[in-house]
Order: C-alpha cells, then structure tokens, then sequence
C-alpha cells in the first residue's frame, strides 16, 4: 500500500501583501490560512478572497487598520465622511479577520507569534519589536501581564510580563535592569565588603558595625588592638 502524499500548501501573494502592508492588523486572517490544511481547498480559496477583497478595496483595509489602532468610530467615520454606524458595521463584517488588541488571548497569541518568528521561544522581544508588530500590543501587555499599571513596556513590565508568560526572567533583569536593581546590587557588594573587613579585622568589629550598620559604641568602651 503506497503512503499518501500531502501536497504542500502553496503560498497565497494576496495573503503575503496584506501581511507585509498592514502588519499585525489581519493576524487572524493569516494564522486561519497558516493552520488550515493543505487539502482543504474551499477553506484557502475562501480566506484568499478576503485579502483579495480588502486589497482590491483599501479603503476598508484603511478603516480597519484605523480601526485595530485604536480610532473610534466617531473619528474615523469624520475622516471618511460616513456614519460610525457605517464603521461599525464594517468592523464587525471583518471581526473574526481582525486582531483584537483588547483581547487577552490575542494579545497572548500575538505575542507568541512574534516570539515564533524571532526563533526564540524563551526571549520577550523588544520593545521596538513589539511597536512594529502591533502599535497596541505594547499597551497589551502591560495591561494584562504587568503587576502595575504603566503607560509603556518599562524595565520592571517587561519583568513582570516575562514572568507571566514563563519567558526567560533572567535575561530580563541582566539585559534590561530595573529601576531596583542596581540598589540590590549594591547592597550584595556593601555585605561581601562586610563580611571580608570583619574577617580581616577581628577586633576592630565594632567599628565595622558602626560604618555599615549606624550602631553607636558604648562611651566607655576601649578598643585593644594588638
């Protein structure tokens, strides 16, 4: 019995065009395609006359970007000059096709993605990588993966979100310090220091506890050093 052969998915211009011009906006519309299988024909065919149609019809793929980005319907409808009902409409005809950036599990997959694409599956990518994926993904993941609130990926989010997503903690505190780091630091040096003075001087301890610790020596105290 001959093993069946599964043709291999042949790549989709009109697929590969809206990925490259309107990046991280139809993420789900070009994961559907990814994931779908190869011999599923009708399934390909459909998903390449939606690129197809939002490239023949920029306008909508515009409305849409704006959309994704964080626009309002007021707003977009007034640099269109239609009704936000008209955007509305629209927005939830592509709804499925479009990434939701409000979303904590697109935000996930997106982010997975990403990682996906840099070949690292441990590394968060950098804040520069993030902007030019998705301009809200950032937002994204502070809001959902970050134990505070910032307006921005800081040092101590990108922590917090590495954590979270059981990414590699540790490159981030080596490569991106946080605002606390250096403090801790200098305190692990303050204690080696300690700890080799005190060794190097054994009847000058009291005088090592009162430069490192702030502790004050009786008044009638009398060192004897030999």
């Amino acid at each position: 019995m001959e093993e069946k052969i599964i043709p291999p998915k042949k790549k989709s211009p009109s697929i590969e065009t809206l990925a490259s011009e309107f990046p991280g906006v139809f993420t789900p519309l070009i994961e559907l395609y990814t994931e779908a299988d190869a011999e599923d024909g009708t399934t390909l065919k459909e998903l390449e006359k939606v690129a197809e149609k939002l490239l023949k019809n920029r306008r909508h793929a515009d409305i849409l970007q704006r959309r994704s980005l964080g626009e309002t319907l007021q707003q977009i409808g007034s640099r269109y000059g239609v009704t936000r009902e008209r955007i509305r409409q629209l927005a939830s005809r592509y709804q499925k096709y479009t990434t939701d950036t409000d979303s904590k599990n697109r935000i996930e997959k997106s982010i997975r993605t990403l990682i996906a694409q840099n070949g690292d599956e441990k590394r968060l990518p950098t804040n520069e990588e993030i902007q030019h994926f998705h301009p809200r993904l950032e937002r994204g993941l502070v809001k959902y993966f970050a134990s505070k609130s910032r307006s921005s990926l800081t040092p101590n989010c990108r922590v917090d979100v590495a954590e979270n997503l059981v990414l590699d903690k540790e490159y981030e505190l080596t490569n991106h310090p946080t605002r606390w780091s250096g403090a801790r630091m200098g305190v692990a040096c303050m204690r080696t220091s300690y700890v080799r003075v005190v060794s190097a001087l054994p009847k000058c301890r009291w005088l090592v506890n009162v430069f490192f610790a702030g502790s004050t020596p009786r008044k009638n105290y009398r060192m004897h050093v030999t």
